[in-house]
């Protein structure tokens, strides 16, 4: 007995269905498949913000770390701190050597800081290797500001304070680094002069303050 099959040609009403059906699923996996690729870069793009977000913390973290560091270094140094003394304070009392006590004025320190009659005493070779480290120490400084290592706002205390003494008598200090070459140290001088006159550029004034 022979069975025969009758294959009907499909209604071109349902042709036209399922062809559209294919379309619209097709279309529908293209823009499933473009959304899932924007999701993964927008994924991809705050993966990137973090971890760049993260460097940055890490950097400053770097940066406010060397900077601790310089400062910690220039205030546990004797003759550094000495020569600070000198600045803040008027006729104060050195070691200069077991049993050795000298007092140091402001005249003296400046006389001591002079370029010409290179001949000095027990307390102007004291007074002047003090200077010498103090100036060692912003050379230092200047040095890792400008291979931007560590951020000014992150030095700019406590030789902003001596910095304000210094300016009382800045031609003295100017032209005994000029003379020995201390350029850093000068150029940090200098930095320092810029970074107040921002300072004061950018004090809101009393009509900005908000009232306590």
């Amino acid at each position: 007995m022979e069975i025969s099959i009758i294959i009907r040609p499909i209604d071109p009403a349902w042709k036209d269905w399922i062809q559209t059906l294919s379309w619209i699923g097709a279309v529908i996996g293209i823009v499933l498949a473009l959304l899932k690729y924007i999701s993964e870069q927008n994924k991809d793009r705050e993966q990137r913000a973090r971890e760049l977000a993260q460097s940055k913390l890490e950097l400053r973290w770097k940066q406010a770390e060397a900077a601790k560091k310089l400062l910690d270094e220039m205030l546990s140094d004797p003759y550094a701190v000495a020569a600070m003394r000198m600045l803040d304070w008027n006729d104060a009392e050195f070691e200069v050597k077991p049993g050795i006590t000298i007092v140091v004025s402001e005249e003296d320190y400046l006389k001591a800081l002079r370029v010409s009659n290179l001949h000095f005493d027990v307390k102007e070779q004291y007074i002047r290797d003090c200077f010498d480290y103090f100036f060692y120490f912003m050379g230092t400084i200047e040095h890792y500001v400008h291979s931007e290592l560590v951020r000014m706002e992150d030095v700019v205390f406590p030789p902003d304070y001596y910095m304000k003494i210094i300016d009382r008598d800045r031609a003295v200090f100017d032209t005994f680094l000029d003379f020995y070459k201390l350029t850093r140290a000068a150029r940090f001088m200098k930095r320092l002069d810029a970074y107040k006159e921002v300072a004061v550029t950018n004090q809101p004034s009393r009509d900005t303050i908000p009232s306590p």
